[in-house]
């Protein structure tokens, strides 16, 4: 068996599946062109000296003589070379071996989902398939029969679920092996198999259990008998995994193969006494049993894992290329990446104050991000300036012109009866009431307009204003309803996958040559660039609290990678220094190397929380009302939510809209009630009690949220408009993890049902590492004057002060009277001197 002599094979042959268009085709081709010896010389497999030759071969039909074992082997169609090389002349034989013909004819038969099979193609088929688990058997037939129209039957109770329970072929030999001796013994004991499995259930419950099993094995005397064996020869029968073994089970394991065991021998013999046979190993039966169950679930989760990060993985590469063909859509990429600009063709700009690597969602072009999940009601995309605009429109007459002269239409003092609509050309006399003229130009003589028309005119006009209204839109969620928008792979790098990708670029880097152990220097150099990172971040102290990365600390590490005249220039300075002996000898590992949460996957992002992070959310929002007294508002959700387990049972956001419009995270702590009369209400929530009152979120309005994360040191600081709110900082690992980076942000929800009230939104940006207070004040300028009505507001203050300096200037004018003489300028005749000022 184990140098499978009893299995001979070809080195050269392989078995095709095809479908029943190709084997026509093929098939065609064979008898046109099959006696021509150039159809496949000039095709040669890799690796052989010979020309292949083909076969066509019919798998239902088995060769007669060997019906139990399945080979299938009828052929009926051959390329001039496979008939020469037979010695005899019949295309049916195709020179295979049993063994081959026999395995892919039953593997064949799997892919088809096929349940019906005998003993001997059972184990052909378990000897084929033990490279695979059997986790992965079951899947793969699940999956393949889910997609085709099969009867409604269980695999359960079929002969194929022996395929899904033993995983190799010396496994099959011995429980095979185990069932021959178990019937051997009972012949020899001359019991019958109703008469043995009423003797084993020592308890009468209809069932086998373990340690009875175990008992009527030593009964038998099989030798070499362990609790695992007992385990294993369970196992293999329980095929509806109870952990017991009934009559059914029994018989099913034992076979059917004595005629004289039915029904009425049953009952004929009733009255026989039948000696118990007592139970054995009861303890030693149960810490078997719950080891080899603790297993099993230790190899299922690891298998949910593995097939996740699959999954995730996969999704990944779909995400990228559906990002890919957004480019090509109206308002370009959304989600849209964030690089920092270059200079020139090799250098990046990491030290603009603007320059960073990120992501932004925006919803200003009616169409949402790739990827977006609506959860709960259904949102819908408004103009910003449309109820505004609509409201100007309505609130007075629409200016409608004249097509000749284009100046405005005004209404007749009486209605013309006989006078024809230039639009239309109808009249009420030739018509009805509808087309009655009631405008007309006050220059163009003749000139008139039906009421029908002259609405038509309007409501053109209104549509005009809705469809410029929604060049500029947002995103309206209503209550209870949230959006999960899935970030794009290598956004935000936490420290672990940084260090990774850097220590893998420094080994492709030539000056590496140089050097004898790769792995060593590319990990010193790595380690040395990140504490580069966390030294400058330290530095910097422009926030209120402080954090472990900055942005441009950030941006510059991560420019190494993206930028090969960078990598090579960093690469060459760290190994010149080192081969000079500076910092040669040990470096310090910093605690980035091993963060506390950090996973350095590729798909890190997609499968869970990445805790190693430092970044920064900004948000443009608007809230129609706030929360009222003693509740609050999710607004922004990091980390994805817990499924399982205590935590999802308590879910709550990141970020949250307190009742009086405070801005706060998920755990805060409460002011004293002095302080809170400063605010007007009771129970406020603010960073200390001696704190001067925070900047509120107000109903009706835009904001920008600001927030910057730190992962690593449990820190949460929060902006309103570019102004500090307070800081949050967890303490708790439970807290911690909140903060945590996840696979996808969820707006205006991730807590509970209730605290998902809806909102506005237009733009979410995410930015890897912390922005100083400079450049949060830029962000936050750049994302309001994208707003339309920030724009309409500057041009109406800049009107405001033009005017406010130019009658400044007039009352100067005024009061020198030199110049009041030549200009010729008069004060106003009122009794009100603010007027002229």
């Amino acid at each position: 068996l184990r140098t499978r002599h009893f299995l001979p094979s070809h080195r050269d042959r392989y078995y095709v599946a095809l479908s029943l268009l190709e084997a026509e085709t093929l098939l065609r081709v064979l008898h046109i062109r099959g006696c021509d010896e150039t159809l496949l010389n000039s095709k040669r497999i890799e690796g052989s000296s010979q020309h292949p030759e083909v076969a066509i071969r019919f798998s239902p039909l088995p060769t007669p003589g060997l019906e139990s074992m399945g080979d299938g082997g009828v052929a009926f169609g051959a390329s001039s070379g496979w008939l020469s090389s037979n010695s005899v002349d019949n295309i049916a034989c195709t020179g295979a071996t049993t063994a081959e013909a026999a395995e892919s004819h039953n593997i064949f038969r799997f892919f088809d989902c096929d349940m019906h099979y005998t003993d001997p193609q059972l184990n052909v088929l378990i000897r084929s398939l033990q490279a695979s688990s059997t986790l992965e058997r079951e899947r793969f037939f699940t999956s393949n029969i889910g997609v085709r129209r099969r009867m409604d039957r269980k695999v359960e109770d079929t002969s194929l679920q022996k395929v899904f329970k033993l995983e190799d072929e010396y496994a099959a030999l011995k429980q095979r092996a185990q069932v021959c001796f178990i019937r051997n013994k009972l012949r020899k004991k001359g019991l019958k198999k109703w008469e043995a499995f009423v003797s084993f259930d020592s308890n009468d419950t209809g069932h086998l259990s373990p340690e009875e099993i175990y008992g009527a094995l030593r009964f038998l005397g099989m030798p070499d008998l362990s609790p695992s064996d007992v385990a294993e020869f369970l196992e293999a029968g329980d095929t509806n995994r109870d952990g017991l073994l009934d009559y059914k089970e029994y018989l099913s394991m034992l076979g059917s193969e004595d005629e004289e065991e039915k029904d009425e021998a049953k009952v004929s013999e009733s009255g026989k006494t039948i000696t118990k046979v007592g139970v054995y190993g009861v303890s030693e039966m149960r810490k078997v049993i719950s080891e080899r169950r603790r297993a099993h679930q230790e190899k299922m989760h690891l298998e949910q894992i593995r097939r996740e990060v699959q999954q995730a993985e996969l999704e990944s590469k779909i995400f990228e290329e559906e990002l890919i063909a957004s480019v090509s859509r109206k308002g370009g990429a959304n989600p849209k990446r964030l690089v920092p600009e270059t200079k020139d063709n090799n250098k990046t700009n990491a030290n603009d104050d603007n320059g960073y690597y990120g992501v932004e969602f925006d919803f200003v072009c009616c169409k949402p991000p790739v990827r977006t999940v609506v959860t709960g009601k259904n949102f819908e995309f408004r103009g910003v300036l449309h109820s505004r605009m609509l409201r100007m429109a309505q609130s007075k007459p629409l200016p409608i012109p004249c097509e000749v002269c284009k100046r405005v239409l005004q209404k007749m003092g009486y209605a013309s009866y006989y006078d024809k609509c230039n639009s239309c050309n109808k009249s009420e006399y030739e018509t009805d009431a509808r087309h009655r003229a009631e405008y007309t130009c006050g220059e163009c003589y003749g000139y008139f307009m039906c009421k029908t028309c002259y609405k038509a005119k309007k409501e053109n006009i209104f549509e005009e204003i809705e469809r410029e209204a929604q060049k500029d839109t947002y995103v309206h969620c209503q209550v209870g309803t949230s959006l999960s928008l899935l970030i794009p792979s290598n956004s935000i790098i936490g420290s672990a996958e940084l260090k990774d990708k850097l220590s893998n670029a420094i080994k492709d880097a030539v000056d590496l040559d140089l050097v004898n152990n790769k792995d060593r220097v590319s990990d010193i150099l790595a380690d040395r660039y990140l504490l580069e990172r966390v030294s400058e971040s330290s530095s910097i102290s422009s926030l209120p609290t402080d954090v472990s990365i900055f942005s441009t600390s950030q941006t510059k590490c991560r420019s190494i990678l993206d930028n090969k005249y960078i990598l090579d220039e960093c690469v060459r300075a760290g190994v010149s220094t080192l081969l000079e002996g500076e910092k040669s000898e040990n470096i310090e590992h910093s605690f980035f190397s091993k963060p506390r949460h950090a996973t350095s996957s590729k798909s890190s992002l997609f499968s869970g929380i990445c805790s190693d992070v430092c970044f920064t959310v900004l948000m443009e929002f608007k809230m129609q009302n706030l929360p009222i007294m003693e509740q609050r508002t999710a607004l922004l959700r990091l980390s994805p939510p817990v499924k399982v387990g205590r935590d999802a049972k308590r879910q709550e956001a990141s970020i949250y809209i307190q009742d009086g419009g405070i801005l706060s995270g998920s755990h805060v702590l409460k002011i004293a009630d002095e302080e809170s009369a400063k605010l007007g209400k009771t129970d406020r929530w603010l960073k200390k009690a001696d704190e001067e009152p925070a900047k509120l979120v107000k109903a009706d309005r835009w904001h920008v949220l600001s927030a910057v994360v730190d992962c690593i040191s449990g820190t949460l600081v929060l902006y309103l408009d570019g102004t500090f709110v307070r800081t949050v900082q967890t303490s708790s690992k439970f807290n911690a993890t909140k903060l945590g980076l996840g696979s996808q942000l969820i707006v205006f929800g991730g807590g509970k049902q209730s605290e998902s009230r809806g909102g506005d939104v237009r733009y979410v940006r995410l930015i890897d590492g912390a922005l100083k207070e400079d450049q949060l004040k830029n962000a936050v300028t750049e994302i309001q004057s994208k707003n339309p009505l920030y724009r309409e507001s500057a041009v109406l203050i800049q009107a405001l002060a033009r005017c406010i300096l130019d009658r400044g200037r007039c009352v100067k004018l005024y009061q020198s009277s030199e110049v009041n003489s030549k200009l010729n300028i008069r004060r106003a005749n009122t009794e009100d001197e603010s007027e002229v000022e």
